[in-house]
């Protein structure tokens, strides 16, 4: 299930698409809507408060920010909308936390993040691979090659958007590899 909500934010409502197009933000904010509902109704169903984080200010303060910018914007629709997008990514975030608080193992988290990075960069692989193939066959014969397209839009529709992508995946993959050999490393010593 998690591999699978990984697969959409990353993917599908994480990519340009998925942030621009109105139908796909209405269903990514429903299935936010109801991954926090029903946290929320467990929540109240087990009389447990939501523990704190330490960073509620700040919190307060970006959504804050937000409404203000909001409020006196040339487009106060959209202004909002991007307003209601961060107040979801703040109790996602509680969500998420409450999860691991409640025994959920962070690894598990770390892992399937990983695997939908691997197919993310797999599939930009392949884009690459694509594009390079087309570049050989459209310089093959001249004596100075065309010139190359670097960025790949393909994944997620955006080349900035893949860069930051990739960028976390692999600070996450590193760590997660860190660990792992600072584990056997102890495990050898003991």
């Amino acid at each position: 299930m998690l591999l699978f909500l990984w697969a959409y934010v990353v993917l599908v409502a994480g990519s340009v698409t998925g942030l621009v197009n109105f139908r796909l933000k209405i269903v990514s904010t429903g299935l936010a809507a109801f991954l926090i509902g029903g946290w929320l109704v467990l929540r109240g169903l087990r009389r447990r408060r939501v523990q704190l984080a330490n960073i509620e200010i700040g919190g307060a303060v970006i959504l804050g920010v937000q409404l203000l910018a909001a409020v006196f914007s040339e487009d106060p629709r959209r202004s909002f909308e991007v307003g209601a997008q961060y107040a979801v990514y703040v109790l996602l975030f509680y969500t998420i936390l409450d999860w691991v608080r409640a025994g959920l193992p962070p690894e598990l988290i770390e892992k399937t993040l990983l695997i939908v990075g691997g197919i993310a960069v797999g599939f930009s692989l392949l884009a690459l691979g694509r594009i390079f193939l087309q570049w050989q066959d459209l310089s093959s014969g001249f004596e100075f090659a065309s010139p190359f397209q670097h960025r790949l839009f393909s994944v997620f529709g955006e080349a900035n958007l893949l860069a930051a992508f990739v960028n976390v995946d692999s600070t996450t993959k590193c760590n997660f590899a860190g660990r792992k050999e600072s584990r056997a490393a102890v495990g050898r010593r003991a």
